[in-house]
């Protein structure tokens, strides 16, 4: 997951994690949860 560059989470309170875009969360979904490999 992506996350705030380290310079800007010590300077505020923004969320650290940023979240998936929805191609990024499509492609997680796809993975088998038990071996990582799509399919």
């Amino acid at each position: 997951m992506p996350t705030l560059d380290t310079e800007k989470r010590l300077c505020g309170f923004e969320e650290v994690e940023l979240g998936f875009t929805h191609d990024m969360a499509v492609r997680e979904a796809q993975r088998c949860l038990k071996c990582h490999e799509k399919g």
